[in-house]
């Protein structure tokens, strides 16, 4: 799902250091979408990091981020749903991040808000709470591991992802393989496919994927998914 996605994007991020003062305003921005044949969802949202008077050289993050689907939007400017059913996610995660040699960490939790259809029509906002987990392994310059994991109670969604990627000789770009599994109200996913990372464009870091997906009915379609990033 995008908004697991897209906190994935910037948690896996080395951070800058910053004094508390500085909060006042994101030093990141970014966004994300997700597509397949049924659904399509688009997240967005910033992030900001801030030192911490640890002796470990652990940090500190704030993260907003929030998210529709844009398939439902387009059900409900047809008129097959209610504005208040659309699927809408919002989260405040707070977290720590720490680098240990090729190994950067991170961990949040926050309040999380999620606007979910009813079973016998009608919509509601529900609250809860949301978790990442974010590590980002870089054995040489050149590859890169990363694990993500995520999970929302007001959204009922969880989300994990696990890829590999290697810079090929003078590439302007990473490759390689990635494997998504995901539960949410209504299904279970698991994909399949190759990403394109860490690519550049002006001052954008920019992430691609695309590959096969199984549903909880064991049918198989395509996926793609993209995000992008900008720190100032």
């Amino acid at each position: 799902m995008a908004m697991a996605m897209l906190a994935s994007v910037c948690l896996a991020m080395p951070a800058r250091a910053l004094s508390l003062k500085d909060m006042l305003f994101f030093d990141t921005v970014f966004s994300a979408i997700e597509a397949d044949a049924r659904s399509s969802f688009l997240a967005s949202g910033g992030r900001r990091s801030f030192s911490l008077p640890l002796q470990d050289g652990t940090r500190g993050f704030v993260l907003m981020a929030s998210g529709i689907s844009l398939s439902d939007a387009r059900r409900a400017s047809s008129g097959r749903l209610l504005m208040n059913e659309i699927d809408q996610q919002s989260r405040l995660i707070f977290g720590f991040e720490r680098s240990t040699g090729p190994v950067f960490t991170a961990f949040g939790l926050g309040p999380s808000m999620a606007q979910v259809r009813k079973r016998w029509g009608g919509g509601h906002v529900v609250y809860g709470v949301a978790m990442n987990l974010d590590i980002w392994i870089r054995p040489r310059e050149d590859t890169y591991i990363t694990l993500h994991a995520a999970a929302d109670v007001a959204a009922r969604n969880w989300w994990s992802r696990a890829r590999l990627g290697y810079r090929f000789a003078e590439l302007p770009f990473a490759l390689g393989p990635e494997v998504v599994a995901s539960t949410s109200r209504d299904s279970g996913k698991v994909k399949l496919g190759l990403h394109l990372g860490e690519a550049k464009l002006w001052k954008l870091t920019i992430d691609i994927a695309g590959g096969v997906m199984w549903d909880h009915n064991l049918r198989p379609t395509g996926y793609v998914s993209g995000g992008a990033y900008m720190r100032y």
